[in-house]
Formats: C-alpha cells, sequence, structure tokens
C-alpha cells in the first residue's frame, strides 16, 4: 500500500480535484477509505487524474509521493 496520509494531505492543499485509478477501479485522492479500497499492490502502475488550477502540479507532487 503505498502512503495514503501523504497523498490525501497532499489532495487537501492543493487546488485541484485528484483522483487515483487501479485497474476499474478509481479514488478520490482526499478520501482515505477510497485510497484504501482501491487495493493496489506495492511496484503496481496506477493513473492519476486531476483538474483545476494547480492540476499539473498536483499530478506531479502526486507521482513522487507514490513513488517513494
Amino acid at each position: 500500500m503505498f502512503g495514503t496520509a501523504r497523498v490525501v494531505a497532499a489532495a487537501a492543499r492543493l487546488d485541484a480535484d485528484l483522483s487515483l485509478s487501479y485497474g476499474e477501479k478509481k479514488a478520490k485522492a482526499d478520501r482515505v477509505l477510497e485510497l484504501m479500497a482501491l487495493e493496489v499492490p506495492s511496484g503496481s502502475s496506477i493513473e492519476i487524474y486531476a483538474e483545476g488550477k494547480e492540476e499539473e502540479t498536483a499530478v506531479n507532487t502526486i507521482a513522487q509521493i507514490l513513488s517513494r
């Protein structure tokens, strides 16, 4: 499982609507339980979606958190 708390904290401070998807599942990045329900195995690829004023920064920030 990735750093869920770090993803949620980052999503809360960025001016963008963020979501992550893995397979057929999709979760809002500011919702802990939705992220946990994705059940992403370590080393797996996910997709990051963002819309808003800071969408590019948001995608880069979440990608950086998840790559750790």
